[in-house]
């Protein structure tokens, strides 16, 4: 019980540094340090917690949430490389696929497996709003500043609130439909 409550506390450290870290709040010298120490700090609550929370039976991610992995790579692989006026940027991509990573992660786990496929699609919706408010309909000249922020509030907001959502709505339909046998 402890540890799992010291890796829960290490995961929201760790993710309101990495926020602290990208918006600069300590100053731009030490803004990429504090995200990188809140990445580290992440990585290891989530470790912590799976070592506290074993034995987990793991399979293939769900093909859903695959689906909506493949269909955002190609949406934002288009997004880098032809709608980009510049070069285009791995680091940049890998960034903007960290919300489906955490999908897929989730529909590894038997509890989350099918509740995953909600925040898949969420994430995926999101990001196209994004698509087309900075290619399609943009609004002023920083509206490409959007393509930073969606992978960070998606990771952190969209897909764990859409996914918890998902899976009360199925716990519950579980239970109910216990109590009716």
């Amino acid at each position: 019980m402890i540890i799992r409550n010291m890796a829960l506390a290490a995961i929201a450290i760790g993710v309101v540094l990495f926020v602290l870290g990208v918006y600069g709040v300590i100053g731009p010298d030490f803004s990429v340090l504090l995200a990188g120490i809140g990445i580290l700090t992440l990585l290891f609550g989530i470790a912590f917690l799976l070592r506290a929370l074993r034995p987990f039976h793991l399979s293939a991610p769900h093909p859903y949430v695959l689906g909506v992995a493949v269909a955002a790579a190609v949406l934002h692989a288009y997004e880098h490389v032809y709608r980009n006026s510049g070069d285009p940027s791995f680091g940049f991509l890998v960034w903007s696929m960290v919300p489906y990573f955490l999908c897929l992660t989730l529909s590894a786990f038997a509890g989350t497996r099918a509740p995953a496929i909600a925040g898949a699609a969420m994430a995926l919706v999101f990001d196209l709003w994004g698509h087309y408010s900075v290619f399609i309909n943009p609004k002023s000249s920083t509206a490409a500043l959007v393509l930073l922020f969606i992978p960070l509030w998606s990771t952190i907001i969209v897909v764990p609130v859409v996914t918890f959502i998902a899976w009360s709505i199925t716990r519950r339909r579980r239970s109910s439909q216990n109590d009716a046998s």
